[in-house]
């Protein structure tokens, strides 16, 4: 191999963008660039044929900057021509490309360098990746990177893995993963976002829960309340309502006993369609009677706040005490056919709902509320750090240094 010791200069440097194509393949970027020129020495003559050592190496500027590419190859010289592919010994990054606005080209060939740096330029066929626009297909392969066209600064990854593996990056101006989408997992894995970025009340197609209870009442007579809980929706939606209790009945012979459980979403009033009612005729001996209870309604409900209640009553019995009330209560947001709501309210008897207090009912609702969603959302920080840590770790691995 040898060194071109006396060589100062070289004519007609020539870059041409090289592309490999076949039969029906998609027209895209060049992996490669084709390097030709004429070496001579200081006198103009071609310098000896045979193999030299030449260095190439890339620059964002035509003088002085870091290098952002180098390639050593041994190149035969032949009556002061040559020719090189770069690209073909050390790949050229993608990023190079539409990372920078200008790359200079530096050769030497054994320890002399040769100056200036020369221009990269764009064949015709090249400056349509400048742009998307009116393109009708083809493929990107590996990893596409999305940066900054002033600074450079990365602004959007996608992952291109195997199949089913593809995944998005959105990256906050501090260079770490903001957001992140992942083809291949499942749950929350799949998709990463900020801390705070989802707040309770975004999160509408969630169902929830409540619920009430009491081990025994015992009833005096007109509408009565036994439980009572209220629903916080954050859209419109439904509330499946569902009462049941165990019934026992003291009846006394010639009288005639009656007893009634509901679902309500008034305190004072029954509804029709949902009432279930216990009657024990007069002519029935007298004695202690047991039924089990159950009544449910669905109740369209506005974004915001309602109660809903188990309400009681009883007529002629001697006794009448409800074991173990229990009220449940679940929202849905979405309805998948037509919805009949309850049928409308009979008609009112004043209650006497003396252990129940309708507002401190509601705060203790809210404060449930409050703090299942303060729960969630701290679970959901933590899961993002741990994430957040992990991409940034990926991120240092992964990313072209600059």
């Amino acid at each position: 191999m040898k060194s071109a010791t006396t060589s100062s200069r070289m004519i007609y440097p020539i870059l041409v963008l090289f592309l490999l194509m076949g039969p029906g393949q998609a027209i895209a970027g060049p992996d490669k660039i084709s390097y030709q020129g004429k070496a001579t020495d200081a006198s103009g003559s071609p310098v000896p044929d045979g193999d030299y050592s030449f260095t190439f190496r890339l620059y964002e500027y035509p003088a002085a900057g870091d290098e952002k590419w180098v390639e050593i190859a041994t190149v035969h010289i032949d009556g002061g021509l040559f020719t090189h592919l770069l690209g073909s010994i050390n790949p050229i990054p993608a990023w190079l490309f539409s990372g920078y606005d200008s790359l200079f080209l530096d050769v030497s060939i054994g320890p002399q360098q040769l100056s200036p740096r020369t221009p990269l330029t764009s064949a015709g066929f090249a400056l349509s990746v400048n742009s998307i626009d009116n393109a009708l297909g083809g493929s990107i392969h590996g990893d596409l990177y999305v940066r900054n066209g002033t600074s450079s600064e990365l602004g959007a990854k996608i992952v291109a893995g195997q199949e089913g593996t593809g995944g998005l990056h959105l990256y906050r101006a501090n260079g770490t993963v903001g957001i992140a989408l992942y083809g291949d997992d499942i749950g929350s894995s799949s998709v990463q976002f900020p801390v705070g970025a989802i707040q309770a009340t975004e999160m509408i197609d969630e169902p929830g829960v409540g619920s009430d209870n009491n081990t025994s009442i015992t009833l005096t007579g007109p509408v009565q309340y036994l439980a009572g809980r209220t629903m916080t929706a954050p859209v419109d939606g439904y509330v499946l309502v569902i009462a049941t209790a165990h019934a026992t009945i003291q009846h006394s012979y010639g009288t005639l006993s009656t007893c009634v459980l509901d679902v309500s979403d008034n305190i004072t009033s029954f509804v029709n369609s949902t009432l279930v009612r216990i009657t024990l005729p007069s002519l029935m001996p007298s004695g202690i009677y047991e039924f089990p209870l159950s009544s449910h309604a669905l109740f369209p409900i506005s974004a915001g706040s309602q109660a809903y209640y188990a309400l009681g009553s009883k007529t002629g019995a001697v006794n009448v005490i409800f074991y173990d009330v229990q009220l449940s209560e679940c929202f849905f947001p979405t309805a998948y056919t037509t919805v009949s709501p309850p049928a409308p309210l009979l008609g009112s008897t004043s209650a006497s709902p003396t252990s129940f207090d309708p507002e401190a009912e509601r705060q203790e609702a809210q404060a449930f509320h409050n703090a299942r969603v303060q729960a969630e959302l701290e679970s959901m920080k933590a899961e993002l750090e741990a994430v957040r840590q992990e991409m940034s770790a990926l991120k240092d691995s992964e990313e072209p240094k600059r």
